[in-house]
Parts: structure tokens; sequence; C-alpha cells
């Protein structure tokens, strides 16, 4: 197993994949996530199975300003438009396509970046195509919304690639379902 942890904010995706025999890569913007995620790295001894990246992904390497929000505002970061500058906090932007290229390839891949989820495929879609690795994806339906984005564009993407939709417990979910909540953990893989 090689799991790219997208939006790992402490990293516990990383270590469930490191304490099985698998590599990770832990991926957060947020220095404050970065951080726990090396110390538990380091209590759990995985240091060899665990990589730790800070960086937004997205569907273009470079940079992003993102606000520190959410239920421990300093440890979540995401990206919001109308607000001031000043309120935002500059940070590196890769994409999965460059994790592949530097990390090798993932065999499955978490995504977890409070509805940023269409632009982190996007920038994958070089590697979702060539490799099709498993997706878990939590979409935030919602604050898509809410921000003026359109929450169908994480499943048009996904359609696109050539994923299929699964809840949870493996049994099919169809697009309606997916975007009657307004937060729900899917995974998707390549039919």
């Amino acid at each position: 197993m090689v799991l790219f942890d997208i939006g790992a904010h402490y990293g516990l995706f990383s270590l469930a994949a490191a304490r099985r025999g698998g590599r990770a890569v832990a991926v957060d913007p947020s220095a404050i996530a970065v951080r726990m995620i090396a110390r538990h790295v380091e209590l759990n001894r995985v240091q060899p199975q665990v990589r730790i990246l800070q960086a937004a992904v997205s569907d273009t390497d470079g940079e992003l300003r993102m606000l520190s929000s959410g239920v421990f505002s300093e440890g979540y970061a995401r990206l919001v438009r109308g607000r001031p500058s000043s309120e935002l906090t500059k940070v590196h932007a890769t994409t999965v396509d460059c994790m592949t290229s530097e990390f090798g390839a993932p065999t499955h891949i978490k995504i977890d970046v409070e509805g940023h989820e269409a632009a982190a495929l996007g920038g994958g879609r070089e590697t979702l195509r060539r490799f099709s690795p498993e997706l878990f994806l939590e979409l935030h339906t919602e604050m898509v919304a809410a921000d003026g984005g359109n929450p169908n564009a994480a499943l048009d993407e996904l359609d696109r690639l050539g994923y299929e939709t699964f809840a949870l417990d493996g049994s099919p979910i169809d697009r309606r379902t997916i975007l009657e909540k307004s937060i729900i953990r899917i995974v998707a893989r390549r039919a």
C-alpha cells in the first residue's frame, strides 16, 4: 500500500497505513498539523514509512492563499472567497501528479480538503488514469455551495476519470444521495 493522505490533519490515516506495513505521504497545508503529524509519526516509530509534506493539494503547482478555520482553527486551513488578504496565509500548492513524480504511484488516496476536492482530483488526472488508485473522499457539498462553487464538480471529475462511487459499506451510492448530504464520506473505484 502507498497512501497519499491529502488533508492529513494529524495523520491518522497515514499512521494506520504505516502500522499495517504500508507507506504514506501525509500532506497538509497547516504548520500546526504538520508538527502534530511529525510527533505522531515519531511516537509510533514509523518515520521510514511516512513522509510529511506541508502543502495544499490543488489542480496546479504553485501558491495558494488559505484561511485557518474549523473546529481547531489553527489546525485547519481552507480556501475561501471574498476574504481580505490580511486574513489569509500563503501556502505551497502541489498536485497529485507532482506527488506521484516525487514519491511514486499511490495505491490509495484519501482526500479531505474542506471543499477543494474537485481541484485536488483535477491535479491528479494522469495518476488517476494511469494507476487507478482507490479513493476515499470527504465531500463538503454544503461548504462548496456556500462559497459559490459547484457541489457537482468533484463528482463530475470522478465521472470523467471513470470512477464509480460507493458508500463506506461498499454499496453503490448515486449522485443525488451524495448531494443531499452537507458532508459525506465515500469511496471511489475505477470501473
